[in-house]
């Protein structure tokens, strides 16, 4: 008999509203990275009331993550809406931290210390098609993680 235990963890307080960023074809990882996490940053930026004091309230937390993706299928560019949800993860948890790429010259959301979303200690993300690419974008979640 094989016994698997798995121990429970529940999302704490929430942290950042879900927040809906639309009117962009989420990306995914490869290539020119650092624009597609630019418009992922910018987008959140103009979503999110108060980032700094967002900032304060994620900065050294161990975090949970929930990530919506809404792509464009009614094309026949299947491109456009057949991506890999962790390559598309990617680019959204890149933008989160203080620096966006290994040099530290790309300025990311500053919710997590240095270049790294290792405070990410539970990630919850789906994908949905949409039919216009007004409704494109990204929902976006986060709350602290409590063990």
């Amino acid at each position: 008999m094989v016994c698997i235990w798995r121990q429970i963890h529940t999302k704490g307080k929430t942290l950042l509203p879900r927040t809906s960023v639309r009117g962009f074809q989420p990306r995914t990882f490869g290539g020119e990275d650092i624009p597609k996490k630019e418009i992922v940053r910018k987008g959140l930026t103009e979503k999110i009331p108060d980032l700094s004091d967002l900032r304060a309230k994620c900065m050294g937390k161990k975090l949970w993550v929930d990530v919506t993706f809404f792509l464009f299928n009614r094309t026949t560019n299947v491109k456009r809406y057949e991506k890999d949800l962790d390559n598309m993860l990617k680019i959204v948890l890149d933008a989160l931290p203080e620096f966006m790429d290994q040099k530290r010259l790309f300025k990311g959301l500053g919710l997590m210390p240095d270049k790294g979303d290792d405070l990410v200690f539970e990630l919850h993300s789906e994908k949905h098609f949409v039919g216009t690419e007004a409704e494109e974008g990204i929902d976006l979640e986060i709350a602290e993680w409590v063990e």
